[in-house]
Order: C-alpha cells, then sequence, then structure tokens
C-alpha cells in the first residue's frame, strides 16, 4: 500500500465519504458474491455488519493513514495538510463509532431489560387461583 492509495483519506469529508462509500460497495458485492457460493466473507465484505463501519474506518485510519501521513510529515513538511484531513476525518468517525456504540449499547440494554423483567421473579404470577367449589 502507497500513499496515493490513502489519498482520499485526508480529502475533504464528503469526498471522504463518497470515495468511502464506493469501495466499501465494491466490497460488499464481493462478499454478497462469496456468500452465494457458500463462502462466509471476510468481516469487512459482509454486509450485515456495515454497521461496524465507522469503527472500522478509525481502526483503519489510526493503524495505517496516520503514521502514514506522519511520516510523509516528518520528510516532506509540505504535507502536513494530509496529515490534519486524515486527524480531522478520524475525528469525524470516531464520532459517528460512538454514536453508533451508544445505539448499540441502549439497544442491547433495552432488549436485556426487557428479557430480564420477562424471565424475573417480579413478573406477576399467573392467574392460577381456584375459586372455591359451590355448595
Amino acid at each position: 500500500m502507497t500513499s496515493a492509495d490513502l489519498c482520499a483519506m485526508y480529502k475533504p469529508w464528503d469526498v471522504q465519504q463518497d470515495v468511502v462509500s464506493t469501495i466499501m460497495e465494491e466490497f460488499w458485492e464481493e462478499g454478497d458474491e462469496e456468500k452465494r457460493q457458500g463462502i462466509q466473507p471476510q468481516s469487512l465484505m459482509d454486509r450485515s455488519l456495515a454497521h461496524e463501519l465507522p469503527k472500522n474506518q478509525v481502526t483503519f485510519i489510526k493503524s495505517i493513514c496516520i503514521p502514514c501521513y506522519s511520516l510523509i510529515a516528518r520528510i516532506l513538511p509540505e504535507t502536513l495538510p494530509m496529515l490534519n484531513g486524515a486527524k480531522s476525518n478520524l475525528h469525524r468517525w470516531q464520532q459517528l463509532a460512538d454514536e453508533q456504540l451508544q445505539l448499540t449499547h441502549t439497544n442491547v440494554t433495552a432488549n436485556t431489560s426487557t428479557d430480564v423483567m420477562s424471565n424475573s421473579s417480579l413478573t406477576p404470577p399467573a392467574n392460577n387461583t381456584r375459586q372455591p367449589a359451590s355448595s
């Protein structure tokens, strides 16, 4: 991988989103085809895990893009805007990942609370009382 392969990672947010969307659609199409062939796709290519995109982008930018752009900026200081752009996009993806995590946590908590209450001893028992036999 070269810095040219990462060029969209420092572009303005709307361009970043468009490029990521295009790339992910290609990945998901490949994953869809693998599923049709009975092959389990890698999680990144599994459309059913699309909700993980923000978290995946954070990981990618932190582990690949920022180190690459940091090195380039040390060697060629005039490329510092590339590093700053990648950091800005990282911040945006992190916000989306945090929102997704909160949403997932809220849904899990709501489902767990419902499950716990439905299985809880606090749930009123069914009305099994017998009427006294008439004399």
